[in-house]
């Protein structure tokens, strides 16, 4: 299952519902071991954050034979998700000039760009 598809399923797997996620591998400068990292915007998320992350850590291993070995040899480190502030993704796309339109935040892409911008948005 590709991720962007496999996260929505998680996401309402925990009853859940979001307005819009994106994914990102983080690899510190400080070079400490890097992690998949989530950032999502919900409109009813879960009651417990730790056990969600858990719980899609668990379920990346299903779906990624390789990511647990990654984990237990110290190449990655587990999943971390960021809980967004309401409209976190609309006020991003607004700062950067494209809001409304064809405009999309993409779910996935191989630089940290959008993922660094973000970090401003997330709910604390």
């Amino acid at each position: 299952m590709p991720v962007a598809k496999w996260t929505a399923h998680h996401i309402k797997k925990w009853s859940a519902r979001a307005v819009e996620d994106q994914d990102k591998i983080m690899i510190p400068a400080d070079g400490s071991t890097p992690y998949h990292e989530w950032f999502v915007e919900f409109v009813d998320g879960p009651k417990d954050m730790v056990a969600f992350s858990t719980s899609a850590d668990l379920e990346m291993v299903k779906q990624n034979i390789y990511y647990e070995d990654l984990i237990k040899g110290n190449i990655l480190q587990h999943l971390k998700i960021n809980k967004m502030k309401s409209g976190a993704f609309r006020s991003y796309m607004k700062d950067q000039g494209k809001l409304g339109g064809q405009n999309k935040v993409p779910h996935l892409s191989n630089d940290r760009k959008i993922a660094d911008q973000l970090n401003k948005y997330i709910d604390k």
